[in-house]
């Protein structure tokens, strides 16, 4: 191999390096968009003793877009489960007590 092959050779492993960096930034950067949002709980502004099921996303957005019955399953065995709140609509949940709420959003906060 002459010096102008070797060369070419270099160039070619630091450009194929780079390329792989940049991809790996790319990818970390896609996934952590796509990270599933964290189901939170906000009292509801107009009714007391009731909390509705949001999504957090990464990005700081809060919305209850993309909600799914599956979401809201679970929770509501443990309320059936436990008497502990009662569905009232799909994404919201009455309680009897700020007791309740407590002993609520300790098991899903």
């Amino acid at each position: 191999m002459n010096k102008s092959e070797l060369e070419e050779w270099v160039a070619q492993q630091v450009a194929e390096e780079i390329q792989n960096e940049i991809d790996a930034n790319l990818l970390a950067d896609l996934l952590r968009t796509m990270e599933k949002p964290k189901l939170i709980w906000k009292e509801h502004e107009h009714r007391p003793l009731v909390l509705h099921a949001a999504l957090e996303y990464t990005h700081g957005a809060v919305t209850q877009t993309g909600l799914r019955e599956t979401d809201m399953d679970p929770v509501q065995e443990w309320c059936e489960k436990s008497k502990c709140g009662v569905r009232i609509s799909f994404d919201m949940f009455k309680f009897k007590s700020r007791a309740e709420i407590t002993a609520f959003l300790l098991v899903w906060a």
